[in-house]
C-alpha cells in the first residue's frame, strides 16, 4: 500500500462528493419534517468513514481521533456544530486533507439536522440523539484495531492439565 496517486485521490474525492450530493438529494426540501432520521445519520456516517478508511488507510488514526471528539460531544451537552469543529481542530484532525474531507462529510450530516432543530433547550435531547447516531456510525465505519490485538483477544485459553 504505497503512496496514493493524484488520480486515486481525485477518485476518492469524487466518490465523497457523490455521496454528499446523494445525501442532499435524499433530504428534500420539506420544512414540516426533520431532514432525516437518526438511522440515516448513522448509516451515512458509517459509509463515509468506511469508504475513507478503505481507500486511504493512512487516515484511520485521524478518523479515530475525530470519532473520540464526536462521541465526547454526544456524551456532554455540547450540541453546537461550531464547537465540535473547534474541538476537532484542537485535536489535530484538520491537519490531513483527506481525513478533513471525510470528517467534513460526516459533520455536515449533523449540521443539517442542527440547522433544522436549532439550539433551543427543548431540542437538545433530540440533537444529542443525533450526535449519538453520528458517534455510533463513525465507530461502525472504522476498521477493527490492529490484527495483533484481535488475534490475542480471540485466542482460546489453555486448559489445565488433566488425567
Amino acid at each position: 500500500m504505497g503512496q496514493k496517486t493524484d488520480s486515486q485521490r481525485m477518485i476518492m474525492k469524487t466518490k465523497l462528493a457523490v455521496f454528499a450530493l446523494a445525501c442532499l438529494v435524499l433530504v428534500g426540501c420539506s420544512t414540516s419534517n426533520a431532514p432525516f432520521g437518526q438511522a440515516f445519520v448513522r448509516t451515512a456516517a458509517s459509509t463515509a468513514v468506511m469508504v475513507g478508511t478503505e481507500t486511504h488507510p493512512e487516515i484511520t488514526p485521524y478518523l479515530r481521533t475525530a470519532t473520540h471528539v464526536v462521541c465526547a460531544a454526544a456524551n456532554s451537552t455540547n450540541v453546537v456544530p461550531d464547537q465540535i469543529v473547534a474541538d476537532l481542530k484542537a485535536a489535530g484532525v484538520s491537519t490531513d486533507e483527506t481525513s478533513r474531507i471525510v470528517v467534513n462529510s460526516v459533520i455536515n450530516l449533523y449540521t443539517t439536522v442542527y440547522a433544522y432543530y436549532g439550539d433551543s433547550i427543548k431540542n437538545q435531547v433530540v440533537l444529542v440523539g443525533y450526535l449519538h447516531a453520528l458517534c455510533d456510525g463513525m465507530n461502525d465505519g472504522l476498521p477493527p484495531g490492529s490484527a495483533t490485538v484481535s488475534r490475542q483477544a480471540a485466542r482460546p485459553k489453555a486448559l489445565p492439565p488433566h488425567l
